[in-house]
């Protein structure tokens, strides 16, 4: 009797480490999804709003204004799709680009601060 117990009991440790281990691993990815989401949902405002037809500066000002304090970004329009731009080393960045004529791009990416 008692060494079935035991194994209950070894049984429930183990389902509760593995499930503490997903439930860890899952909580650290949400962030990253989130970012990415958080700026495509800007970007997709921004271009809805006719704010893409705006100077750099206006659509940094406005694209600030949606994103939440703790990201830093930087954005830029561009003529051809090779659009780029100097970023921060060691940070994980999202980046959003939309089309807004045969020749225009407009490009953000986004990290923590």
């Amino acid at each position: 009797m008692v060494k079935g117990v035991i194994q209950t009991l070894e049984a429930v440790i183990a389902i509760t480490i593995i499930l503490s281990s997903i439930i860890y691993v899952q909580m650290n990815n949400v962030n990253d999804r989130d970012y990415s989401a958080q700026l495509n949902n800007c970007m997709e405002y921004l271009y809805k709003s006719g704010a893409f037809y705006l100077s750099e500066s206006e659509i940094s000002e406005q694209l600030a204004n949606c994103l939440p304090s703790i990201l830093d970004f930087t954005i830029k329009k561009c003529n051809d799709v090779s659009c780029t731009t100097t970023l921060p080393d060691n940070k994980s960045i999202f980046s959003s680009s939309y089309i807004i004529s045969p020749n225009q791009i407009i490009s953000a990416w986004v990290w923590e601060k």
